[in-house]
């Protein structure tokens, strides 16, 4: 299974300078340092700790990282953020103390803003967020030293983090903004100060809270209000708020720059393939294409946006097609996972909402349709869609494609709502926690099968995260060799 990546940097690159200075947080922060130190990174998880880096003691309401600033100064941390010394360690340790950390990691994101001269790409979207920003990542590491938001972190704490590992020498910097309420975006704009932001879509995400696609798409657009003078939007021609978000950015005189299927500046053609996803990208009359070890779509729709960028950026010699051909996706964003028994697994594990779950059965569908082979679906939760979610999930039936499903297992409380709608012949099984449905999975497994796994990363707790079933699957696969081959070695031996 691919991994994903950690890394935050260019790796063929060397800063010459410190990311911090004990002094320079001190000037940031108004802390108090207690002993001189160096650090050239900054991270909250002291597992994480590799040599250099400054602690950042946050509190959360299940934890204190006053609690492990001992052990991360052990393993190797040059300093650390906090209010207070811990009673198990030195008077004269390498600390800065403030009466606020999480307030003090905010103001080391603003220094590290302020004093950046790298080129900043915002980016928002009710879904896509992540997938794109590795793109972008893995295609401008080839230019520069490049920073990018590490996993999804992407909120209060994790945008503020990001920011303060913004290194002086850094030339790009990718930063993902996510949302649950309005005005969180306008907050964190503002404080990225972002050259480019994009838009990867307006959906349904989070409608549970915000209540309408429109209050979404107003929400979305407060990454306009951090634009820098002379920067540019990049939006998608088809999304349901182009209109609205378009009209807006020519009242604030801010140039857009497009991406899509049709009447866009950067216009993506694609096709499933035996291969994978065969993408076509053109723009003013010339044109790239190149297959993607993938089958879903919207990877078409990612490297339109990432081309636009590139042009933005006046990279246009990085020919997306060059770059992305040997790229790895994150974990759980459709990644195609062949095992040793000829299983197919579409890896869409990581995150579920209407309209992208809708995406992913029709990428099911072409699959079964271009091996032709069963498919199957293992189905979780799609969550925040507030009190219309039974009906958002009774309606996946009638996503065009379904019924030609073999068998459909659905996990979660709210995926019961779907179960409880489908044909008997369809019915796999259903269990609350995907601990206790993998057992039904695994009994229906067959070789040359194709599954698709999706779910809402809210069900990765331990008992209920969806990429529980495709570990399963290729576990499964591993075992079956096994036996397998144990059996016909005593076969031989008799």
């Amino acid at each position: 299974m691919v991994q994903e990546r950690v890394s935050n940097s260019f790796s063929r690159f060397t800063p010459t300078i410190p990311l911090w200075t004990s002094q320079d947080i001190q000037q940031a922060t108004q802390g108090k340092v207690l002993s001189a130190f160096k650090a050239t990174n900054v991270v909250i998880d002291s597992r994480e700790i590799k040599g250099g880096e400054l602690f950042v003691a946050l509190k959360g309401p299940q934890f204190d990282g006053h609690d492990y600033v001992k052990q991360a100064l052990e393993a190797g941390a040059a300093g650390a953020l906090v209010t207070h010394i811990p009673e198990d360690v030195s008077k004269e340790a390498p600390l800065v103390i403030v009466p606020d950390v999480l307030k003090a990691l905010g103001d080391l994101a603003v220094v590290a803003r302020g004093r950046s001269t790298a080129k900043i790409i915002g980016i928002t979207g009710s879904f896509g967020k992540t997938s794109l920003k590795e793109a972008l990542r893995y295609v401008l590491e080839q230019e520069g030293y490049t920073l990018a938001t590490e996993r999804s972190f992407n909120n209060h704490w994790g945008l503020p983090l990001t920011l303060s590992r913004l290194h002086p020498e850094h030339k790009y910097a990718v930063i993902e903004m996510g949302m649950n309420n309005p005005g969180e975006i306008s907050s964190y704009s503002q404080l990225v100060k972002p050259h480019i932001a994009l838009i990867t879509n307006t959906g349904d995400a989070h409608i549970g809270k915000m209540g309408t696609v429109e209050a979404i798409a107003k929400a979305k657009a407060e990454i306009f209000e951090g634009v820098v003078k002379g920067g540019t939007v990049v939006l998608w021609a088809q999304d349901a708020a182009f209109e609205t978000h378009h009209a807006q950015l020519k009242r604030q005189n801010i140039p857009c720059v497009t991406f899509g299927k049709k009447k866009a500046d950067f216009e993506a053609r694609s096709e499933m393939t035996s291969e994978g996803l065969k993408v076509s990208i053109a723009h003013r009359g010339k044109e790239q294409s190149l297959t993607l070890p993938t089958f879903s779509e919207h990877w078409a729709r990612n490297c339109a946006a990432l081309a636009a960028v590139l042009n933005v950026l006046g990279l246009e010699r990085l020919h997306f097609a060059d770059t992305m051909k040997n790229i790895t996706f994150p974990p759980g964003r459709g990644n195609i996972i062949t095992t040793d028994a000829g299983i197919t697994i579409l890896d869409e594990s990581y995150n579920a909402a209407p309209m992208t779950m809708a995406y992913a059965l029709k990428a099911l569908e072409e699959m079964g349709k271009i091996m032709e082979k069963r498919t199957l679906a293992i189905l979780g939760d799609m969550l925040e869609l507030g009190e219309e979610s039974a009906q958002y999930h009774k309606d996946l039936l009638k996503v065009p494609g379904f019924q030609m499903i073999s068998k459909v297992y659905c996990c979660g409380a709210e995926m019961k709502h779907l179960y409880d709608v489908l044909p008997v012949s369809q019915k796999g099984g259903w269990a609350k926690d995907s601990q206790d449905l993998i057992s039904s999975v695994l009994s229906e497994a067959q070789g040359g099968d194709i599954y698709l796994v999706k779910g809402s990363r809210g069900q990765w707790a331990a008992r209920g995260r969806m990429s529980a079933f495709v570990d399963a699957l290729e576990k499964y696969t591993l075992q079956s060799q096994s036996q397998s081959r144990c059996h016909s070695q005593k076969s031989e031996a008799l």
